[in-house]
């Protein structure tokens, strides 16, 4: 997301911690966690969009919250395919489901993971397969467990054609630590 929003030329992106604490604040408290002296001219949100304990600041809130600092908040239709909206929450779904094909539809184009290579267990490479082990972290682990075809792209931009196993191995129990590996073909 951060590189995509990069992409689009945002200047500025706040990452939220998330953290039970953090997102137990009133709307109040979690606007003014949030923004303290740093209220931005305009903020952009859906029209759903729900914020501090029990999700019980809203739109609304935020811009009566907004209106007092100077700040124009304006609220937005979500998009939507197949007459239901288009969020993270759904592509998350399909993404757990295994349903790739749908969620590259609601997200406009191919799914991507991305991570460092780590070294593995040696397995593979024992058995005349090299693997690409690459650990995600819990918090944006979303896709289903699976053998997937897929594209491996290194930083220098070259793309190949891969297996890509996601999940936990099963043979090789405790020892195995990286949850997506991938051989890249030929």
């Amino acid at each position: 997301r951060l590189r995509v929003l990069d992409e689009l030329g945002a200047t500025y992106v706040l990452v939220l911690p998330p953290t039970r604490e953090f997102f137990s604040l009133s709307p109040q408290a979690f606007l003014q966690s949030v923004f303290a002296n740093n209220i931005p001219a305009s903020l952009h949100v859906g029209n759903d969009f729900h914020f501090g304990a029990k999700a019980q600041g809203s739109v609304a809130t935020m811009t009566s919250w907004g209106a007092l600092r100077g700040m124009d908040v304006r609220g937005y239709e979500l998009f939507s395919l197949d007459d239901a909206p288009i969020t993270a929450t759904r592509i998350r779904g399909l993404l757990a489901a295994c349903d790739i094909e749908e969620a590259n539809k609601l997200l406009g184009g191919p799914f991507a993971l991305e991570g460092v290579v780590e070294s593995g267990r040696g397995e593979g490479r024992d058995m005349g397969f090299r693997t690409a082990n690459v650990t995600i972290p819990s918090d944006l682990y979303s896709l289903g467990e699976g053998v997937y075809g897929a594209y491996a792209q290194t930083e220098n931009g070259k793309r190949y054609k891969a297996a890509v196993s996601v999940g936990g191995a099963p043979t090789f129990g405790e020892a195995a630590h990286a949850n997506v590996e991938a051989h890249i073909l030929d």
